[in-house]
């Protein structure tokens, strides 16, 4: 078994997500984004018109991953980690 280690980030500061992860056997670095989850919604509702569970729960997880990108680069930087090697994981909550 070839065992590989790709960062991963948890954008949530859910207690609930991260321990379902550590169980998992992962251990993510947890970046909270400053999201205005409300905000997201809005904006996406008034593009979109109405949207499905499911709809709001991609739309949160974008914007939580393109500002823990953010986050991320700034402390990745010092390491030269190439960001081609990063997976960006971003729990929303529904």
């Amino acid at each position: 078994m070839v065992s590989v280690r790709v960062p991963l980030i948890l954008g949530s500061a859910s207690p609930a997500r991260l321990s379902t992860l550590q169980r998992a056997g992962v251990r993510p670095y947890v970046l909270v984004s400053d999201v205005d989850e409300d905000s997201v919604v809005k904006r996406a509702y008034s593009q979109f018109g109405e949207l499905a569970p499911e709809d709001v729960a991609l739309v949160l997880a974008r914007a939580k991953c393109e500002a823990s990108q953010d986050s991320w680069r700034t402390m990745r930087l010092a390491r030269l980690m190439p960001l081609s090697e990063l997976w960006f994981w971003a729990a929303t909550r529904c």
